[in-house]
C-alpha cells in the first residue's frame, strides 16, 4: 500500500511504497479553502510512468480521494484528465497523510471514466492490508462518486466537493 506525506509547512510530499521511500519538493503550492489544498511538484524517475515530467495534486482530508493531473512527454498518459486514488486521510496540524487503498478512477480527456484495480483492492483486503470497514468506504464512496458522475456529470461532482477554482487550476497546463 502506497502512502503520501504531505507537510503542509515544509512544503513538501513524500511517497512511501514497498519500492520507494522518496520526497518532493511543491514547485507551487494552493489552499483553496480551509480543507483543499493544490500543490505542483516535478516528477522523479519511479518504477513505472517515468514519461512524466510533473505532476498536479488536489488534497482535502473531508473527503476519500486525492486528484492529480499530469503533464506528459510521451503518450501512456496523454489521454489522462484526472486520475483519482481512493484512500483515507489522517491529518494533524499540518502535516496530511493519505494512504491509497489501490482503487483508482481515471477521468479521459473525452469526460469518460474507467475503474482502475478493483483486483489489487480485493487483494488487499484478502491478504488483510486493509480491513472490512476500509473495503465498505471504498465501495461506498465508489458508488456514491460514478451515480453522482452519472447523474450530474464529473466537473459538477468534483467541483462540489473541492471547488470550482480548485479544479479549474488541476487542468491548467
Amino acid at each position: 500500500m502506497k502512502s503520501y506525506f504531505f507537510d503542509i509547512l515544509k512544503k513538501s510530499e513524500r511517497i512511501k511504497t514497498n519500492k520507494n521511500d522518496l520526497e518532493f519538493d511543491f514547485s507551487e503550492y494552493r489552499e483553496f479553502n480551509q480543507y483543499t489544498y493544490g500543490f505542483k511538484r516535478s516528477w522523479k524517475i519511479l518504477y513505472a510512468h517515468n514519461d512524466i515530467s510533473a505532476v498536479k495534486r488536489i488534497i482535502n482530508p473531508a473527503s476519500n480521494l486525492m486528484l492529480s493531473s499530469f503533464k506528459e512527454t510521451e503518450k501512456s498518459t496523454l489521454n489522462y484528465m484526472i486520475y483519482i486514488d481512493f484512500g483515507k486521510y489522517e491529518s494533524n496540524r499540518k502535516m496530511l497523510t493519505f494512504y491509497d487503498l489501490e482503487l483508482d478512477i481515471i477521468i479521459l480527456k473525452d469526460l469518460s471514466y474507467q475503474i482502475l484495480d478493483m483486483d489489487e483492492l480485493i487483494e488487499a483486503f484478502e491478504n488483510r492490508r486493509i480491513t472490512q470497514s476500509e473495503l465498505n468506504t471504498v465501495l461506498m464512496v465508489l458508488q456514491k462518486t460514478v451515480n453522482s458522475f452519472n447523474s450530474r456529470g464529473v466537473f459538477k461532482t468534483l467541483e462540489d466537493i473541492y471547488g470550482q477554482a480548485s479544479i479549474q487550476w488541476l487542468l491548467e497546463g
